[in-house]
């Protein structure tokens, strides 16, 4: 139906209304249009009502062009509209639009058909709105069952329901207010795939379309956007981060956003208050500031309980451990601002990570467990960088440490390395742009902790734990000159004391240490399975006490540890092929003292600098080499134990005699208190004579002996005067009357003069006929090796008071020394 009522360009008309219409029906939609204008008039003042009731969109898909993306599927439209047209008498044109549109059972695919967008309705209220000049006013604007639609029929983007009031749009000005905003049940969910991109409500691409131009270089004007009340509530966000294996979810629900008076421009800030629930258990609320461009906030943050088991993903990146528990809290204030110079970052409050179970994948166990890790007076800031932190609470923590098979530690695997295995030392230059941050720690606390450890390299196996741990740390700081105290206390296999104390400053570039630690009556039973892999043998018994003493300063380590072993004993052999082959048992006699104990000091140093380094290998260095000395010169470590140091397993005599000097005396004192204080040992004694030194030697003594039987005659009380050794001592005159006696005594063919009597001949001359005219065969070298041995033996048992019973005579032997070795003037000493 079309009508044109009266029409007429007469100017005296020129006031009259024209009131044409027209009405249809279009694909079954009514539609009508209804208008009034006075077209000859000057301001040719118009109205246009246009009414149109559920058109389907449907068969319009036809004219839909080939290069959008989108194709239409289903849709219909209803609107009633005003249109209301004048021409001012400047000539500027006013248009000015009001009414109302619908839009119902909207539905969009993409061009492959697969669905993308559904929206249930979609309501429009327009208020004088002006499209020539690019000013709109909506009265009110709502948007209900919203539905992106883009992975896998998985909805990105719904919204149950969105309403805008007093909307005003002004192109020209670049400013959007809106009077209220409401919305509810709005959930947004964002893909990212594995091969990196992120993708979210965006278009997606048109086959047929070419890539975009280049932006023009130029700056658009900023449009300024005005809120006057806004209300969000029923809000929901899922992050999908499908490029980590286990893929992170993060899910946001219940969430609602409150502000007033918003307003969206460069260099406002506005406040705001925001909370929602993260993950089904965790809750956050944000209130405070915020500045758009540049980006500046002042936040009010407050966390409770964020579930940490949804990062797995992200952790897996560099940890080689699965989160079974954990979640994080936090209260405090969080300030933002952008620079030029970059981002600047403040956070002022506490940080709680609770309930943390985290297992070892690869052992199957648990590996680290607390209920808190409470960081609390934080003042963190970024750019200058400094961390400051009034107090750090552990409280009942646990760790599982693991040796395999192998021999390797599971914290060894724990940080995962980089692709291609490269594992690089950190230099230097590292450690010190590492520490650029000042780090102040005011103190530790450490509750109710313990550390379990499992050897499987052993067999069998051995486990220990300890439990109760408990300390603090105090004044942790990356100052230079800064010390930190350390007081940690435990025990070890449940009742064993466990105590460190130290001063150190590990956070400062140049590392100072001077640590004590001790730990007391740890039963040995259950260290058998190493006694029987290395030593060959169980253990029965016994106890150790352990107290370690370390200094390091300017990367120089010195340690002192102090072994205290108490009745060890072994028992049943085991048959290891890393047993050693070296007697164990005389080794451990060596060591232990009447009473049972060992008390081994063990001092180390080194260099932090010497890659070789290594304070374990050291000690355990140490202790094989302890173990090699006592069985190979087990007099040599009796001598260090109750001596100066000086070696034992033998004693020198002087040639031809028996006597013992006074530093065989002085080490036969000492050896005499080693056996007393260890009296598992058995001393035997091997005698000696060289048969290329004593010969002279024994005939120098029968010289002296017989100028002494001399002296004798005239004084039969004469003590003879002896040096140490036995060599006689007399007066030069003496020596020469009593030696021409002896002379004329002895029976052997002397030199004559010219009528047959015997010759006088000066003392040398004398002295080397006597020793010429001296037998000594292999019964005489026997005989002084027996004196010799026997001299020695009587001395251990009548000054050196060691029991007969532990001194053993081996047969003597004779012989010549090898070339430049030592004469066999000697007695050798071994043990058993």
């Amino acid at each position: 139906h079309f009508s044109l009522p009266f029409v007429s360009s007469l100017p005296y008309k020129a006031q009259v209304l024209v009131q044409p219409s027209f009405s249809a029906v279009v694909d079954g939609a009514q539609l009508e249009l209804k208008a009034r204008s006075q077209p000859f008039a000057p301001s040719h003042a118009s109205t246009l009502d246009i009414e149109l009731q559920a058109l389907d969109l449907a068969p319009l898909r036809a004219y839909w062009p080939d290069s959008l993306p989108l194709r239409l599927q289903a849709g219909q439209f209803s609107t009633r509209l005003s249109l209301d047209f004048a021409e001012a008498p400047d000539g500027q044109p006013t248009l000015a639009l009001s009414g109302t549109a619908q839009l119902r059972g909207l539905k969009l695919n993409e061009a492959t058909g697969t669905p993308w967008l559904a929206l249930d309705a979609l309501d429009l209220e327009l208020d004088k709105a002006d499209p020539v000049q690019g000013r709109w006013t909506l009265h009110d604007l709502s948007l209900q069952g919203l539905r992106l639609v883009q992975d896998a029929g998985q909805p990105p983007l719904e919204v149950q329901t969105l309403a805008l009031q007093e909307v005003k749009a002004d192109v020209p000005a670049r400013l959007l207010q809106v009077g209220r905003l409401q919305g509810s049940g709005v959930q947004a969910r964002i893909f990212r795939d594995a091969e990196g991109p992120v993708r979210w409500i965006a278009l997606p691409p048109s086959p047929s379309s070419a890539p975009a131009a280049a932006a023009q270089d130029v700056q658009a004007p900023s449009w300024t956007a005005r809120i006057g009340q806004l209300r969000l509530d029923g809000l929901a966000a899922r992050f999908e981060d499908r490029s980590l294996s286990p893929a992170a979810v993060q899910d946001i629900s219940q969430a609602s956003l409150s502000a007033d008076q918003l307003e969206l421009r460069p260099g406002h800030e506005n406040t705001f208050t925001l909370a929602a629930r993260i993950n089904g258990s965790g809750s956050v609320e944000a209130s405070g500031a915020l500045q758009w461009q540049p980006l500046a906030a002042r936040l009010k943050l407050q966390t409770r309980t964020l579930p940490l088991v949804p990062l797995q993903g992200y952790l897996a990146t560099t940890l080689n451990t699965t989160l079974v528990q954990g979640v994080f809290s936090s209260q405090g204030d969080l300030d933002l601002s952008e620079h030029k110079e970059g981002l600047k970052a403040s956070y002022r409050g506490s940080l709680t990570l609770g309930q943390l179970h985290a297992v070892d994948p690869a052992q199957n166990t648990d590996f680290l467990k607390w209920t808190s890790l409470h960081v609390g007076a934080v003042d963190f800031q970024l750019d200058p960088g400094r961390v400051k932190v009034g107090e750090i609470a552990l409280t009942d923590f646990y760790s599982r440490l693991i040796l395999d098979k192998n021999g390797r530690l599971n914290l060894a695997d724990i940080l995962r390395q980089p692709a291609g295995g490269d594992k690089k030392p950190a230099t230097a230059g590292a450690q010190t742009g590492a520490s650029a941050w000042p780090v102040e720690i005011a103190k530790v606390t450490l509750n109710n902790g313990r550390v379990d450890f499992t050897d499987r390299f052993v067999q069998p196996n051995y486990s220990a734990s300890v439990a109760r741990l408990g300390g603090s740390v105090r004044n942790l700081s990356s100052a230079a000159d800064s010390v930190a105290e350390l007081d940690l206390r435990g025990s070890y296999a449940g009742n064993a004391p466990v105590q460190i104390a130290a001063r150190l400053n590990p956070l400062a570039e140049k590392k100072f240490l001077d640590l004590k630690a001790q730990i007391s009556d740890i039963d040995l039973v259950d260290f058998s399975p190493y006694s029987g892999k290395y030593a060959g043998y169980r253990i029965d018994k016994g106890k150790l006490s352990l107290t370690a003493s370390y200094r390091l300063q300017n990367r120089q380590l010195s340690a002192d540890n102090r072994l205290f072993i108490d009745q060890l004993t072994f028992g049943d052999k085991v048959e290891s092929p890393d047993a050693t082959r070296l007697p164990v048992h005389l080794a451990i006699a060596l060591l232990r003292n009447n009473r049972g104990e060992i008390d081994i000091n063990l001092p180390i140093s080194g260099s932090l600098d010497d890659p070789q380094f290594s304070i374990g290998g050291l000690i355990f260095k140490v202790i094989g080499n302890l173990i090699v000395k006592a069985v190979s010169s087990p007099f040599a470590l009796l001598g260090s134990l109750f001596g100066d140091g000086q070696e034992l397993s033998q004693i020198t005599f002087a040639p031809g005699r028996d006597t013992l000097d006074e530093a065989a005396r002085q080490k036969l004192q000492t050896l005499a208190r080693a056996l007393r204080e260890r009296e598992a040992l058995r001393l035997e004694i091997t005698a000696g004579a060289d048969t290329a030194l004593d010969p002279e030697g024994l005939r120098r003594v029968a010289l002296d002996r017989a100028v002494l039987a001399e002296q004798r005659k005239d004084n039969p009380a004469a003590a003879p005067a002896e040096t140490a050794a036995g060599e006689l001592v007399m007066d030069a005159s003496d020596y020469a009357r009593y030696l021409s006696r002896a002379y004329e005594q002895a029976r052997f063919p002397k030199p004559r003069n010219l009528i047959g009597l015997p010759k006088e001949l000066p003392v040398g001359e004398m002295e080397k006929l006597m020793l010429a005219s001296q037998p000594v065969g292999d019964e005489d070298l026997r005989d002084l090796a027996t004196r010799r041995a026997q001299a020695v033996q009587t001395w251990l048992v009548e000054q050196g008071q060691v029991p007969l019973a532990r001194l053993f005579l081996l047969p003597v032997q004779t012989g010549q020394a090898a070339d430049s070795g030592p004469g066999r003037n000697r007695v050798n000493f071994s043990l058993r």
